[in-house]
């Protein structure tokens, strides 16, 4: 089935083409973590709650069914490196696994002294940046399987990290306990070469959950926990815009790969695709569940949303021709 890349002029067209996986998912299931990679065209799953597996399919099979499933108890967040050999995964508890693409045999296996919130692919697809709920960011050489450097370390809860495109300023999305007990939402902001932390921005919110960069930009979007969502010159460390966001907040974060769209997961089961020009909310789907919240990505064409349902399914979205 063809299907058009997508705009701004047609994204209110998306509409579900497929769905991967099986239906059935548990009581505890609260959703997925989904990965797109750019080379071997592979859509990664990490299961949070539920059977807490490792899934992994390629877009192009005509089947439902996963290449590999593995248990994965715990899991955080998984990618894949440029060439699509091999899967990458994290714990909550610090076990970083490299997995073989082909076969799912694990290949090697490193124990961090972290409690991982969330974890992040460079551009170029040799260095991860790994966030601890507690306030560390730790860099991460892929290839030679190492530390690069730990970050600044700061006092703040850890939600989502990113990397920008040239791999030199680390963000990341936090929450601050304030004296009256109360947290205050901050974006903050790294240089990688030095490690020093250089901005701080903060939000009325509780929370910013997520942050994301805009490809072969310095544009930074950050998703609070109301209906904001902030966009950010990191260079600047300022706010330039804000665009109207989900009421329940913006979960999870995805630029399209030309950046005019953000694909938006909310906090309760549903995902929406905003205008990065105008803010315009251009489609929006819930599957009327709160129990569960996955993020929406956009597959490397351009072409389609991938989004996890409350089914425990992950639904693919496109414009047909």
């Amino acid at each position: 089935m063809s299907s058009s890349i997508l705009t701004p002029g047609n994204a209110k067209h998306l509409e579900q083409i497929r769905q991967f996986g099986e239906p059935g998912a548990g009581p505890t299931y609260r959703g997925q973590m989904l990965f797109c990679d750019n080379s071997a065209n592979l859509l990664v799953s990490v299961e949070h709650g539920g059977a807490e597996r490792l899934r992994w399919w390629a877009l192009q099979d005509m089947t439902s069914a996963a290449r590999t499933t593995l248990p994965l108890p715990r899991g955080v967040a998984a990618v894949v490196p440029p060439g699509g050999q091999v899967v990458l995964s994290v714990t909550v508890g610090g076990e970083l696994q490299e997995w073989a693409a082909s076969n799912g045999a694990l290949l090697r296996s490193t124990k961090l002294e972290l409690s991982v919130a969330d974890m992040c692919l460079g551009s170029q697809g040799d260095t991860l940046l790994i966030a601890d709920s507690g306030g560390r960011l730790l860099l991460w050489d892929v290839g030679h399987w190492r530390p690069v450097r730990e970050l600044e370390s700061v006092s703040a809860r850890i939600h989502g990290c990113a990397l920008s495109e040239d791999g030199t300023v680390a963000a990341a999305g936090t929450s601050v306990v304030q004296p009256d007990g109360a947290s205050q939402a901050r974006v903050m902001l790294w240089n990688t070469q030095t490690g020093r932390r250089y901005a701080v921005i903060p939000d009325e919110a509780f929370h910013i959950w997520d942050v994301s960069f805009a490809p072969s930009t310095r544009l930074l979007a950050a998703g609070t926990s109301v209906d904001r969502i902030l966009l950010i010159d990191a260079d600047r460390a300022a706010v330039v815009r804000t665009l109207e966001g989900p009421a329940p907040g913006a979960y999870r974060l995805d630029f399209s790969p030309d950046g005019l769209l953000l694909a938006v997961g909310t906090d309760n089961g549903g995902f929406c695709i905003v205008g990065v020009a105008d803010g315009a909310d251009l489609f929006s789907y819930s599957d009327c569940s709160d129990m569960h919240a996955s993020p929406a990505v956009f597959t490397q064409d351009g072409r389609s949303v991938a989004w996890a349902e409350g089914s425990g399914q992950v639904g693919i979205w496109a414009v047909k021709r």
